[in-house]
């Protein structure tokens, strides 16, 4: 089969950016490597002498200051989220590396769990998840149709101590 187009990071405007910078040159450089006998192993790399130019920018604050205007109240985000949800479609941002590992657990994980009751196939990534949809779908579906079915007998039950008692 064929396979369908990947989707780019990158827009065509952002790599348009780039188009003018020139390769790095890149050597073919041999690395040898000593067996414990001693013989020698040559294997073949690649090697460039020349620093990366597109990457050189600092991104991260490096002085205190710069650091304290991020967490401060007065910056211009009151609440600072540096994680981003790595998933497509998906713009939740967090303030934790673990809330965003159990953001993306929870709501993009793997649904193993299946729920099973009433041929129910609903799947979910935790128990808790799990649990939590028996309560509120399959468990209150039931104990209202236990109140009603109690309902009913109460009803029938006063019909019939009002029929008797018409009946004296």
């Amino acid at each position: 089969g064929e396979r369908p187009p990947t989707k780019t990071l990158a827009s065509r405007k952002d790599l348009l950016k780039f188009k003018d910078t020139q390769p790095r040159p890149w050597t073919h450089h041999p690395l040898v490597f000593c067996t414990l006998e001693g013989s020698p192993i040559t294997l073949f790399g690649w090697r460039t002498e020349e620093r990366m130019t597109m990457n050189d920018a600092l991104t991260e604050p490096t002085t205190v200051a710069e650091i304290d205007q991020l967490f401060s109240s007065t910056g211009g985000e009151k609440d600072f989220r540096p994680f981003l949800c790595t998933q497509p479609g998906c713009s939740k941002s967090f303030t934790t590396y673990d809330q965003l590992q159990t953001h993306e657990t929870n709501m993009h994980g793997t649904k193993k769990l299946i729920c099973g009751i009433d041929n129910c196939h609903k799947s979910f990534v935790t128990t808790g998840q799990l649990t939590k949809h028996r309560k509120m779908v399959h468990f209150r579906a039931a104990r209202k149709a236990k109140i009603a079915a109690a309902a009913v007998e109460e009803a029938e039950a006063e019909a019939e101590a009002e029929a008797e008692a018409e009946a004296e």
